[in-house]
């Protein structure tokens, strides 16, 4: 597989993980464990399962042989191209809302 097409499955797992509605039980589990934990800090990442930016890192750092970048430029860049694509996503949703 070249690189743009491990660039785009990354994208299209990230996208999955963070908007389909098969993940939609493990996001919610996810935020509810972290929401009601003790540290702030765990608290402040109860949003990240649903967040394409923050999953889209760690699929890129995970997949980074693939991509053929080394792992915390694949994660920035994948990221990047993940919340890029799932804003693109929102807005068409939008405009096919009002039509």
């Amino acid at each position: 597989m070249t690189a743009d097409g491990s660039i785009a499955a990354c994208v299209g797992l990230t996208l999955i993980i963070t908007q389909s509605a098969v993940f939609e039980p493990v996001r919610c589990s996810i935020a509810s464990v972290l929401s009601h934990s003790r540290h702030a800090y765990l608290r402040g990442l109860a949003n990240g399962p649903s967040c394409a930016m923050c999953v889209g890192f760690w699929v890129g750092l995970v997949m980074h042989d693939s991509v053929g970048l080394p792992p915390i430029m694949a994660g920035a860049f994948v990221s990047l191209v993940s919340f890029a694509t799932a804003k693109v996503f929102a807005l068409v949703d939008v405009f096919l809302d009002l039509a």
